[in-house]
């Protein structure tokens, strides 16, 4: 039986180079979610380069990939990154600072985007080492609602693969190279939007007794 760790390691630190150059051209070339256009063509060109199978337009600008190995059937695992960037000005000064005004991958999404490819092409190296099926998720939207997974599971292409379980790392500026965090329950917080309507009487600013004052009502309610 080969080690495979020691493969695993091997093809990382080949790549490395071209990994660290993927990350930085997504980084230079950040787009707004549901806007990922140029993203989730470099990522398919990529793609068919490897010639491993994948889904494009998924939710809006998602991508599902599958590469099966030879070892027979097994288990059906995804991984999945998000392709969007946030609408922050980047001042970082970089040679691989942004050139799209106003938007910046602060976020690491760049990062993810950047691993998930490699590990899509090492494991690709490696079909024969392993049985069963791996899915790669290229996330649309994941900063802004209704949110791109959403969109992905509502395409039905993820319920024709059946993936048993998806994972979703993130990068931790935190954490050492090398080191990963992990716990039982919910790890990073999330947020929700609700929408509340105040209704009351409109008047003179001059008579604030003979109205409902709904300015005062809102800031009670925050």
């Amino acid at each position: 039986m080969p080690d495979i760790k020691s493969i695993l390691l091997k093809e990382t630190n080949r790549i490395i180079g071209e990994t660290i150059k993927i990350r930085r051209h997504l980084h230079k070339n950040p787009e707004l979610s549901y806007k990922e256009y140029n993203t989730s063509e470099y990522i398919s060109n990529y793609l068919h380069k490897l010639d491993i199978e994948h889904y494009t337009n998924i939710g809006g600008t998602g991508i599902i990939a599958s590469i099966k190995g030879k070892m027979g059937k097994g288990k059906v695992i995804a991984l999945r990154a998000e392709l969007d960037a946030l609408p922050i000005e980047e001042k970082t000064g970089v040679e691989y600072s942004s050139i799209n005004k106003g938007v910046m991958h602060a976020c690491g999404h760049d990062v993810h985007i950047a691993m998930l490819l490699s590990v899509a092409k090492i494991l690709n190296r490696l079909r024969e080492y392993f049985k069963g099926e791996l899915v790669f998720i290229f996330q649309p939207g994941e900063e802004v609602a209704p949110g791109g997974a959403t969109l992905i599971l509502n395409d039905g292409t993820l319920r024709k693969l059946r993936p048993e379980a998806i994972i979703a790392q993130h990068v931790l500026p935190e954490l050492r190279t090398g080191q990963l965090g992990f716990r039982a329950g919910k790890y990073m917080a999330s947020s929700d939007e609700i929408y509340i309507d105040i209704e009351g009487t409109g008047g003179h600013a001059a008579l604030p007794g003979a109205s409902t004052e709904q300015v005062v009502i809102g800031s009670r309610l925050v």
